[in-house]
C-alpha cells in the first residue's frame, strides 16, 4: 500500500475519533412532597452512575456526538418505591417512530440542550416551536413524553437498551476501501471498561464537592456526603488517550485538581506511573481525606493474584486563591 493510501487511512481514523456537535442533556426534578428523584443514565460506553436528584435540584452532563450520529443515552428512574420508567433521553437522527414522532432533537430543542422535566405524573421534554424564529432561545412548551409505569409492568431488562445502529451508505467496491472502513470500525470500537469511584473519608460529616470531566464528557458537579461514593464507568478510546480530571473542594477554604484516569500513552505525565500496571481489577479507586486524595494501588512486590492493596498520597489541598 502507498504513502497516499496510508495518509488516507490515518485521516480517515482522525476524523472517526473526533467528536462533533456537543450537547448538554439536563434532568430537572419537579416532583411534588419534595420527593428525591433516582436517576441512573447510560450509553453503550459510559455508564454515568447512580445520581439522587433533590427537588428542585438536575442533573446534567455533555458529551460529543459521533462521527456516525449514531450516538445513544438512555435513563431509569424511580419517584417511589412503586413507579420507575426507562427511555432515551439522546438519540441520533432516523429514529421518529421509536421516539414519538420526534426525528431529531436539534429540531426541537434549543442550543444542542435536551431538557427532561420530572413531574409527578409523567417525564415532559422542554421543546420549542418548530414553525416559530429558529433563533430564539426560549423553550415555549413542555410534552408529555412518558408516563410513569408500575414496577412490575417493566419485563424488558435494562441490558436490552444496549442497541447499537449501523447506517452504511456507501458500496465499498476495493480491497483498499474495504481497510480503510475495517481500520475505521476498530477505531470506535470500545476497549478496555474501566471504573473511577470517588470515596468520600472527610471527618466531621463534611459533604465533599467533586465536578469531573473528560474531553468529551461533562458528569456535573457532585456532592458526596461522608462515607459515600461517586462513580462512573467508560472505555479507553482506541489510541489509549482517553484522559478524566476532577475538581474537588472539602470546604470553602482548600480545593484540589487532579487527573483521575489516564491511558499509558500520558503516562509520562505523571512521573511515568501507567495506572493500568497498578490498579485492582479496572478500578481506579480514590480516597478523599483531611490531608489530601490517595490512590488505592497494588504494593510492588506482590503476585498479581493475591495483591496487596495500599494507599498513596497523590494530591494535597491546596487553598483556594
Amino acid at each position: 500500500m502507498d504513502s497516499l493510501h496510508i495518509k488516507a487511512i490515518f485521516l480517515l481514523l482522525a476524523i472517526a475519533i473526533t467528536p462533533s456537535t456537543a450537547w448538554t442533556v439536563r434532568i430537572l426534578n419537579r416532583l411534588s412532597h419534595k420527593k428525591v428523584l433516582f436517576a441512573h443514565c447510560r450509553s453503550g460506553d459510559d455508564d454515568l452512575g447512580p445520581q439522587y436528584i433533590k427537588h428542585r435540584d438536575e442533573f446534567k452532563f455533555s458529551f460529543g456526538v459521533n462521527l456516525f450520529r449514531t450516538t445513544l443515552f438512555w435513563c431509569s428512574m424511580s419517584k417511589d418505591r412503586k413507579s420507575q420508567a426507562s427511555f432515551d433521553v439522546f438519540w441520533p437522527s432516523g429514529d421518529a417512530k421509536k421516539h414519538g414522532g420526534i426525528d431529531h432533537l436539534s429540531t426541537w430543542t434549543v442550543n444542542e440542550k435536551a431538557v427532561w422535566v420530572v413531574r409527578d405524573d409523567g417525564i415532559y421534554l422542554k421543546i420549542r416551536d418548530p414553525g416559530g424564529d429558529a433563533f430564539k432561545n426560549d423553550y415555549i412548551d413542555e410534552i408529555l413524553y412518558l408516563r410513569w409505569q408500575p414496577k412490575s409492568s417493566l419485563h424488558h431488562a435494562e441490558g436490552d437498551k444496549l442497541k447499537k445502529k449501523v447506517y452504511c451508505a456507501m458500496a465499498m467496491g476495493s480491497l483498499h476501501v474495504k481497510a480503510i472502513f475495517l481500520l475505521l470500525a476498530i477505531a470506535i470500537t470500545p476497549s478496555t471498561a474501566w471504573t473511577v469511584r470517588v470515596v468520600n473519608r472527610l471527618s466531621n460529616k463534611k459533604v465533599l464537592f467533586a465536578h469531573c470531566k473528560s474531553g468529551d464528557d461533562d458528569l456535573g458537579p457532585q456532592y458526596i456526603k461522608t462515607r459515600d461514593e461517586f462513580k462512573f464507568s467508560f472505555r479507553v478510546n482506541f489510541f489509549r488517550t482517553t484522559l478524566f480530571w476532577c475538581n474537588m473542594s472539602k470546604d470553602k477554604k482548600s480545593h484540589a485538581s487532579l487527573d483521575v484516569f489516564w491511558s499509558f500513552s500520558n503516562a509520562g505525565k505523571h512521573g511515568g506511573f501507567d495506572l493500568s500496571a497498578w490498579a485492582v481489577n479496572e478500578e481506579a479507586l480514590w480516597i478523599v481525606r483531611d490531608d489530601g486524595i490517595y490512590l488505592w494501588m497494588k504494593a510492588p512486590g506482590w503476585p498479581e493474584e493475591e495483591p496487596y492493596v495500599i494507599e498513596t498520597l497523590s494530591r494535597r489541598w491546596e487553598p483556594k486563591r
